[in-house]
């Protein structure tokens, strides 16, 4: 009969444990901002029910990024300097998006049906989430993952 020999890892430190969770938190506001853009499209084209909720979709994608802000922050801190920049990249993208939105949904909160230019500001926060995520990625599966 063979000997294995047991290999234990070092218990996770609570900082190292909310970076880890990065990944699972990204997710959301990706998700809640795709949804928020369909949501007030529905609204702009009137379809009944939907300006009356346009509060509570804005609310849940703002707080949605909190997480995910947070979460990324911590993991940062982690890599060394070589990995800095496109890190720097990512986090600059992504919190430029999150203030374009909550400059865009400000200004929604005070008119009762969405106008097409504030479609478009969604719609171009949705590129920059997009943007930001692709680098995400890239950082997580390497440069050529998705077509390089």
């Amino acid at each position: 009969m063979e000997d294995f020999e047991i290999v234990t890892e070092a218990a996770l430190t609570v900082t190292e444990l909310i970076g880890r969770l990065h990944p699972v938190a990204v997710h959301l506001p990706i998700a809640c901002t795709i949804l928020l853009f369909l949501h007030e499209c529905a609204a702009f084209f009137d379809i009944k029910g939907f300006r009356e909720t346009a509060p509570y979709y804005i609310a849940v994608t703002l707080l949605s990024y909190l997480p995910a802000i947070a979460t990324g922050w911590v993991r940062s801190q982690e890599f060394n300097s070589d990995a800095l920049t496109r890190i720097g990249e990512h986090r600059n993208l992504l919190l430029l998006a999150f203030g374009f939105l909550v400059a865009v949904c400000g200004r929604r909160m005070m008119v009762q049906r969405p106008h097409w230019v504030y479609l478009l500001a969604l719609l171009a926060a949705l590129v920059l989430v997009s943007l930001g995520a692709d680098i995400g990625g890239k950082l997580v599966y390497g440069e050529d993952y998705f077509g390089g």
